[in-house]
């Protein structure tokens, strides 16, 4: 959007495309492709990074960055992705990276409080991004014998890079940059998208600690404003009062609403603790589904 150009959509930018990404090996083929365009920087952060192929592949890919002089920083939260060898962290770094953890407040090998980073994004040039719930690791890809976790990212390109990247630098430095000119700004993007290809995209985040609760809000109004149909589709659906509220209503008025929940989850308390939700979906006329085969992927290009 040009400077001095009023936006009719507050709190969104109008230069965005935006494409859905199916988890799995479409999901890292469109990430290496992303990370192979990178100029001048990238930003990585995430949950969960194993050092596994999956793991080593991406890392490959970032070391090649850097090798042509591109910018590299890797943010991995600091007890998800603990396991990480000390031999694979100092690979990293020796090849140029910029690697750190993302520490809780207080943690120790038997206790953890504070928030953790929940980021599964990536920033290249603060012109393309991808942005979604897909971690790195050989579970979110398609290895041989054993089909991906299904999940699903987006890959964006325009103005919404620049926020993310924006974002990523103020993870990187502990939301400490103060006024500080940032990498980011001193790019000049660039987009391959056509003026009649554009969409609006908002930048939302939760942060506890900084007391955002914005994805949950837009949640909560989507629900509330649905005329026909809802359809969620959720690895640990364990919704709060006020969504479950919002559901009840959306019901009565007659939408449709379907959830659809993992048939086998990695954590079993959650698992257990949705169950006992079946119940109230069937009360307030809610369909349930629970998926035991995985769908087609399709790849995206940058």
């Amino acid at each position: 959007m040009s400077a001095g150009k009023k936006n009719k959509w507050p709190g969104y930018t109008t230069r965005n495309t935006v494409k859905l990404v199916r988890g799995g090996k479409a999901y890292f083929d469109c990430l290496l492709t992303t990370i192979e365009s990178a100029r001048q920087s990238i930003h990585l952060q995430t949950y969960i990074y194993d050092d596994d192929e999956t793991g080593e592949l991406v890392a490959s890919a970032l070391k090649a960055a850097v090798k042509r002089n591109v910018e590299v920083y890797l943010l991995a939260d600091g007890y998800a992705s603990g396991s990480m060898s000390r031999s694979f962290i100092n690979g990293l770094r020796e090849a140029g990276i910029h690697f750190r953890f993302f520490d809780p407040i207080f943690k120790s090998k038997y206790f953890y409080f504070g928030r953790r980073l929940h980021h599964k994004v990536v920033v290249v040039d603060g012109s393309f991004a991808l942005v979604g719930g897909i971690n790195i690791s050989n579970r979110y890809n398609d290895m041989p014998g054993k089909p991906a976790w299904l999940d699903f990212a987006l890959y964006i390109e325009g103005d919404a890079a620049m926020q993310l990247c924006l974002l990523c630098w103020k993870s990187w430095n502990n939301f400490s940059l103060g006024k500080d000119t940032t990498l980011c700004e001193k790019m000049e993007p660039r987009f391959t998208f056509q003026p009649h290809e554009t969409c609006n995209v908002s930048l939302q985040r939760n942060d506890w600690v900084r007391r955002k609760n914005e994805i949950s809000t837009t949640y909560v109004n989507m629900i509330r404003n649905a005329q026909s149909h809802i359809i969620i589709l959720c690895s640990y659906f364990l919704p709060g009062g006020m969504i479950r509220k919002q559901l009840s209503y959306a019901a009565n008025r007659g939408v449709s609403i379907k959830v659809i929940t993992a048939g086998i989850a990695d954590i079993r308390m959650a698992k257990y603790a949705e169950r006992h939700m079946y119940d109230w979906f069937l009360k307030n006329n809610i369909e349930l589904r629970i998926p035991t085969r995985h769908i087609a992927r399709k790849n995206c290009s940058v």
